[in-house]
């Protein structure tokens, strides 16, 4: 008898789940809102470059050398685009451009005797180069 109680214990069914809205939370009068997604700026550089050849943004963000020089002298990574609201100014400096070297802007206004250029974000994907060349 106490095998026959065991067994029919073991073999009854599990109790019912809950009822369905027991389970789940019923949310109503949701509001989503979002925002464009932010333009994007692309530098490439190319030219006679090294290493240590760097164009830098302000604000930070971009700092994009040659494609072969992927990486910094030091090993950290190069990023070259970055993502700001429309109406954003950003300034790209030329690094390790010595007394022979100069850079070339394309697609941004120069500045400090074109060491620098300045280009305002428009809705649209903003591309700029920086061409090194060796005096």
């Amino acid at each position: 008898m106490l095998v026959t109680m065991l067994a029919a214990a073991l073999i009854q069914p599990p109790a019912p789940a809950p009822a369905t809205q027991d389970r789940y939370t019923t949310v109503s009068d949701v509001t989503v809102v979002a925002r464009p997604i932010d333009p994007l700026l692309t530098v490439m550089v190319d030219g006679d470059l090294d290493v240590e050849s760097l164009v830098r943004s302000d604000p930070s963000g971009v700092r994009c050398g040659a494609h072969e020089h992927r990486y910094a002298a030091s090993g950290s990574p190069r990023l070259c685009w970055i993502r700001r609201p429309a109406g954003s100014e950003i300034v790209l400096s030329a690094h390790d451009v010595g007394s022979d070297w100069r850079v070339e802007w394309h697609g941004c206004a120069l500045i400090d005797e074109g060491r620098r250029c300045r280009v305002t974000l428009n809705d649209d994907e903003t591309e700029i180069r920086a061409t090194y060349r060796r005096d």
